[in-house]
């Protein structure tokens, strides 16, 4: 029975011992296909082999046997396109960053003038307003009058971002179509969602009271006090930042002999600041005026254009 046992395990082993021999051939075969000459590799080989980490190692090694069969040998231009194509990727690349850096410095630079727009809009609003309510006051004799920026509010899901002052009133229109769509489909909905909605200024509304009334929009007041206000609003904004020159076309038409007067003396102030062009037929207006110049038309027809320096004709006028 004992001998039994030991030639069972000695047949157990020979066949192990077998296999060994099997696959120390493969892999000297494979590495023969990738080495060539086994001799110094033989010298160095160690005598202790882990038949687990063969085992692991034999699929590793068909299945890159396989790829290279599939990829086949090295072509000479292929490695001159990847040559070409990887130039061309790190061209790209470098142009890629380029455009990302100009891009975030283009975004700071947007954001820095957009504080400074408001900023200045806000610094420019107030002197206007101030002017105005100045200048209506000496127009009127009294009254009171003022600018107000008009504020609507919008939800967060139609505002796109950065939203500019320009864009506001088409922001409102579309305010509306989304108004009048939720109003028709109303009585399908169930529970309206509450939405965040923000402030976005959309425009700048004339509040104006003259002396002894209780009106407050402009759209309230007569022809003659539109015209009032209109030139209390143009001086503000003449006084705010004056032009090279300024031309006035009949804007004081509708004006009687006293407010006419005031009209001329605010124009005679603020023609320190630039020059005014005025046309008009309004005796008060021109005699405030440096240098007149006058069309008329002949016996035949045909317009002649006069001049005149009042300074100048004043001096001739006293002699």
């Amino acid at each position: 029975d004992e001998l039994n046992r030991v030639m069972s395990e000695l047949n157990e082993i020979n066949i192990e011992l077998t296999k060994l021999g099997v696959y120390k051939e493969e892999i000297e075969r494979d590495i023969a296909e990738q080495v060539g000459d086994l001799t110094l590799l033989k010298r160095n080989i160690v005598a202790e082999i882990d038949i687990d980490a063969i085992d692991a190692l034999l699929p590793q090694i068909q299945r890159l046997r396989h790829k290279l069969e599939l990829i086949g040998g090295i072509d000479e231009e292929a490695m001159g396109e990847y040559r070409e194509v990887k130039e061309r990727h790190d061209f790209l690349h470098t142009q890629y960053k380029d455009l990302v850096d100009a891009s975030a410095a283009l975004e700071e630079v947007i954001t820095e003038l957009d504080l400074k727009i408001s900023k200045q809009f806000t610094d420019q609003f107030k002197n206007i307003a101030e002017l105005f309510t100045k200048y209506f006051k000496i127009l009127f004799g009294g009254g009171t009058a003022s600018l107000v920026k008009v504020m609507e509010e919008f939800p967060d899901e139609i505002l796109p971002e950065n939203l500019t002052e320009a864009d506001a009133a088409v922001v409102s229109d579309v305010a509306d179509l989304g108004q009048e769509s939720a109003e028709g489909i109303s009585g399908e909905l169930q529970e309206p969602k509450t939405q965040e909605k923000k402030k976005i200024f959309s425009g700048i509304d004339i509040n104006a009271s003259p002396p002894g009334k209780k009106v407050k929009h402009i759209t309230a007041l007569s022809g003659g006090e539109k015209a009032l206000t209109s030139i209390a609003l143009i001086s503000a904004i003449i006084a705010n930042n004056p032009s090279p020159f300024v031309i006035l076309d009949e804007v004081d038409a509708a004006l009687d002999e006293s407010n006419s007067e005031k009209f001329a003396d605010i124009v005679e102030q603020l023609s320190n600041k630039t020059q005014f062009i005025v046309i008009t037929h309004n005796r008060a207006t021109m005699k405030r005026s440096h240098i007149l110049y006058g069309v008329t038309a002949g016996e035949e027809g045909i317009s002649h254009l006069l001049s005149i320096k009042l300074e100048q004709a004043e001096k001739i006028a006293k002699r």
